[in-house]
């Protein structure tokens, strides 16, 4: 959505391949924040024991967490994207504003308003 909304077409990616239906150049640019944000998110989960075998159904197509549990989860990824963190050592966003950061980066360079784009780099 933040792609589309400043004009890009989230589907014309650098890194991977435009397939129909399949946003490329959105997941090149997740790509940075996917450990820090999607994968830390299902690792600490898992670790602190949030969910149980209880909080998972399966079906023919799959393993899926519950309602309730999908509730908790998100609850999980809203505060990870209100945590703050130092966008590549130039200011303080929280990962939510880092991305919309991101976007409007790439847009900028691929209109020639910016000399570079610098994906995110967190120490």
């Amino acid at each position: 959505m933040a792609l589309e909304s400043i004009g890009l077409d989230p589907m014309h990616g650098f890194l991977h391949a435009s397939r129909s239906r399949r946003p490329a150049l959105a997941l090149d640019l997740m790509e940075p924040f996917r450990p820090l944000i999607s994968d830390s998110i299902a690792i600490g989960t898992l670790n602190k024991g949030v969910f149980s075998k209880h909080d998972f159904t399966t079906g023919k197509n799959g393993c899926y967490l519950t309602s309730e549990a999908r509730k908790r989860y998100i609850e999980h990824y809203e505060r990870r994207l209100n945590t703050k963190i130092n966008y590549n050592n130039t200011t303080t966003l929280s990962y939510r504003n880092a991305i919309r950061k991101s976007v409007q980066d790439i847009r900028a360079y691929l209109l020639g308003t910016q000399p570079e784009f610098q994906p995110l780099k967190v120490k």
